[in-house]
């Protein structure tokens, strides 16, 4: 009966919101080509083969040693607005988790009137031998993914 109330609730009151009315929505990780110097697909959706994709090996185009991480945040709409930091953290498993790129994003804000994407990106360098795991944190709100990057002969 909890659970009939609670999609109940959701079916007329819509989404749940952050307290600011910001939520992570996705997270994207784009390579960046080395030769036409253009981006990849979001690889955490096409998920190629990652091996060896410093030399461009695997499913890959062409060689890549670095990625573009992207995080979205949707506003609940009207004229929200947020001092509380997006933090993205890029960790790589070098014999144990590393950081190797970290950003704070402060002061995110919607359109006034509607429900946009906000985009904040962090680039990672050389990071395409070894696992990466990515976090997002936005208050309470936390989102990660994981790119299971290898390399070897």
């Amino acid at each position: 009966m909890r659970s009939f109330l609670t999609a109940l609730l959701f079916l007329v009151a819509g989404p749940v919101w952050a307290a600011d009315g910001f939520d992570i929505t996705k997270i994207r990780a784009h390579l960046f080509y080395e030769r036409t110097g253009t981006l990849s697909d979001d690889v955490l959706v096409t998920k190629p083969t990652f091996w060896n994709t410093v030399i461009g090996e695997g499913d890959v185009a062409e060689p890549a040693s670095n990625v573009l991480v992207v995080v979205e945040l949707k506003g609940a709409g009207g004229d929200a607005s947020t001092e509380t930091p997006l933090v993205i953290e890029v960790l790589a498993d070098h014999d144990g988790w590393k950081r190797v790129a970290r950003k704070s994003f402060n002061f995110l804000y919607t359109v006034p009137g509607r429900s946009p994407t906000i985009a904040h990106a962090v680039w990672a360098e050389n990071v395409t031998c070894s696992p990466l795991r990515i976090i997002a944190t936005h208050g309470p709100d936390k989102m990660q993914a994981e790119v299971p990057f290898r390399c070897g002969e």
